[in-house]
């Protein structure tokens, strides 16, 4: 694409509160590029995904709720035709977009595990967000090796619990998903196992509050 040179690198008038940084690389080839907003009397930096731009206006939407003010036409032109002068950019860091094993890490809704020297950052949809949820972290480590002290002696917690762990083990062999189903009478403690092994993996809350069902749903 050529551009006039009475154009290019014309300084901005209607987006110079927007600065652009470095560049990122998702799964599938997506583009990303960390976009500061300085608005509000606030700098705000954000990883934008760009690689279709032109075909999502929610891209455009969400970086004004953080103050770009990309309203007019002429606005929105200026942004593009700045991110269109950077020109192709070698990316400097790896993003992840779903949680699970990425590369040599696991990655979780808040944060992401592994021993690596590799820089990821993360970007999840944001119809994602009632799924993403499961994942918080809360508590502490000394106060969940409580919980799972419980388990001493029960063979269904203990089992719940490995089971619990099984995601993880993707990461170093193809293995089939594993499951199980606890039946009996009411009252026999099913739902309560399901809530404690389920806070292997975050916190789910309700109201502000730790959710009663912890990370899993009722299914009757």
């Amino acid at each position: 694409m050529k551009i006039s040179k009475d154009k290019k690198n014309q300084p901005p008038t209607l987006t110079d509160h927007i600065s652009f940084g470095k560049v990122g690389k998702g799964p599938n080839g997506e583009r990303f590029i960390y976009i500061t907003i300085e608005a509000d009397g606030q700098r705000r930096k954000v990883l934008f995904r760009y690689d279709d731009v032109n075909g999502s206006r929610a891209a455009i939407t969400q970086l004004n709720k953080l103050g770009a003010h990309l309203i007019s036409a002429a606005a929105g032109s200026e942004f593009l035709r700045r991110l269109q002068e950077l020109g192709p950019q070698e990316p400097s860091f790896n993003v992840a977009t779903r949680v699970g094993p990425f590369r040599k890490a696991f990655v979780l809704p808040d944060q992401v595990i592994g021993v690596t020297e590799e820089d990821i950052e993360t970007s999840f949809d944001d119809g994602l967000a009632n799924y993403l949820s499961w994942g918080r972290t809360g508590g502490t480590l000394k106060e969940w090796k409580t919980l799972a002290g419980l388990a001493e002696g029960n063979s269904r917690l203990i089992l719940a619990f490995g089971v619990a762990f099984v995601g993880p083990l993707r990461l170093i062999a193809p293995i089939e998903p594993v499951a199980f189903q606890l039946t009996g009478p009411g009252a026999t403690a099913k739902t309560s196992i399901g809530v404690c092994t389920s806070s292997v993996w975050g916190q789910r809350t309700l109201g502000g509050k730790p959710h009663p069902l912890g990370g899993g749903d009722a299914w009757n």
